[in-house]
């Protein structure tokens, strides 16, 4: 089998058969530490007369062509007890035929094949490639998932910026927190905030149907994307529950403790951005030029009172009804005149949400991306490690192009010789160079050809598999 891409080497001690998956030429690696030291098969074997005659009575199950499929055990292990003997035995008669395989696969210029080629595994190792504690430390590269799925980890901060956005607009417009939200990093601390921030956007959620239904998704989403195909009906939907219950909170306390904490660094920001734009403003109200009037008709929309002030002189009655008196010209505020302690304060407030408004999402989306990107990667690693399931995904995320396998096969009128041949660090496209009329002519007269040595070795002994199932391999 080759569908999967990495080399592991199964062995069935009552047939004596080898199953081998050697997928090393895929796009990128899989992982082997999901891999189970034992497992069970169904195997084909020619049934007996007595199991055929049982079959009447339903106690074997046999086919119609006199098979019967029995459950085989198969081990991931280095083969034991007298089979281990033999095959030991069997590998002394081939290990002076591993350096001529070898050998065509490390030729280079001058001719010299590196010494790593004939490194093996340890024999109490799993006979997998690569090791599965080294397919272990392979995937917790998946932390630095943000920077190697940068548009990915992107996304993930454009769905913090529109559920968060919408979580403080709502707490803005229905006060709720009274005021602390807004307040945080000036009156009131950071945890003293968020210690809080369960209730409030349980009361947020109830006033608010496209946040519930955003936060609802979300969580639906995350429980649906857990594979558990090999779990009980119960524990399926256990382990889904769990970890994808798990995974959402994750990232529902990264999302709002990072956006808490840049509404804080904004209000730290804001006192400053507003003494400059004071300090326009004031020297702008001297001439009535056009940076004062700027400023006003930014400012004047976001400001709370201005807009009562705005409803309150509109004319919203309707037809048919007395028609409120207009106000005075005096009451109404005029672009033109010069600015008043009171424009002052209301800009205050103003300045505070453009800052808000032009630094949140880039913060949000950018920063939040960032760390919502390392939730997902520590998630992918907790799953492939502790619950056999997503290395797929998370190898793929990684696109490791290393560690590649064949096999070499020796065909003989009695014997079949396998050599697993292992390729640690694969050469980057830069390594190869164009073959010009000095190189020594090869028989496939390749475009390309490789200017140094490339480092193969065998990934194990060689498996020798003989035709008479009688014989071990020692001579008669």
């Amino acid at each position: 089998a080759g569908d999967w891409h990495h080399y592991n080497r199964y062995y069935a001690n009552e047939l004596d058969v080898h199953f081998l998956t050697a997928g090393g030429g895929g796009s990128f690696l899989h992982p082997t530490h999901g891999l189970r030291d034992d497992i069970s098969v169904r195997w084909p074997q020619r049934a007996t007369e007595a199991e055929e005659t049982a079959t009447n009575a339903n106690s074997v199950k046999v086919d119609n062509a006199g098979w019967k499929h029995a459950k085989v055990d198969i081990s991931l292990r280095k083969d034991s007890g007298k089979k281990q003997t033999q095959r030991e035995q069997v590998t002394e008669g081939v290990k002076e035929t591993v350096e001529d395989v070898l050998k065509p696969l490390g030729d280079a210029v001058k001719g010299k094949v590196p010494v790593k080629r004939t490194r093996l595994l340890r024999k109490e190792a799993p006979t997998c490639y690569p090791p599965r504690g080294r397919s272990r430390l392979l995937s917790l590269k998946n932390l630095a998932f943000p920077f190697y799925n940068t548009w990915f980890a992107l996304g993930i901060g454009f769905l913090y910026w529109l559920i968060t956005w919408e979580f403080y607009s709502i707490a803005a417009r229905h006060d709720i927190s009274a005021g602390k939200i807004d307040a945080v990093g000036v009156h009131t601390t950071f945890w003293d905030t968020f210690s809080y921030f369960p209730l409030y956007l349980m009361q947020a959620c109830l006033v608010s149907i496209p946040l519930a239904a955003m936060l609802a998704g979300l969580m639906l989403t995350l429980i649906w994307y857990v594979a558990a195909p090999e779990r009980p009906r119960w524990k399926h939907w256990l382990m889904k529950l769990g970890l994808g219950g798990g995974h959402f909170l994750a990232h529902l306390v990264t999302m709002f403790a990072l956006g808490l904490c840049f509404v804080m660094i904004n209000n730290w920001v804001s006192p400053h951005i507003e003494k400059t734009v004071n300090s326009v403003w004031r020297d702008s109200a001297k001439d009535q030029g056009v940076v004062s009037r700027a400023i006003k008709e930014a400012l004047e929309p976001l400001s709370s009172k201005r807009q009562e002030q705005r409803e309150m002189f509109e004319d919203k009655s309707k037809p048919g009804e007395l028609r409120r008196s207009a106000p005075p010209a005096s009451a109404m505020p005029d672009s033109g005149t010069a600015a008043t302690p009171t424009d002052t304060s209301i800009l205050a407030k103003g300045v505070r949400q453009i800052v808000g408004f032009i630094l949140y999402p880039l913060q949000i989306i950018v920063l939040g991306g960032i760390a919502g990107g390392f939730v997902w990667g520590l998630y992918w690693v907790i799953t492939s490690i502790f619950f056999r399931i997503h290395g797929e995904d998370a190898f793929a995320a990684l696109r490791i192009k290393h560690y590649k396998n064949f096999l070499r096969m020796k065909f003989e009128r009695d014997k079949l010789t396998i050599y697993p041949i292992g390729i640690d660090r694969v050469p980057s496209s830069s390594f190869w160079v164009q073959r010009n009329k000095n190189h020594p002519q090869r028989h496939h007269n390749p475009v390309l050809v490789a200017p140094e040595h490339i480092d193969v070795r065998l990934i194990e002994q060689p498996i020798v598999i003989y035709s008479d199932p009688n014989d071990d391999g020692r001579p008669t």
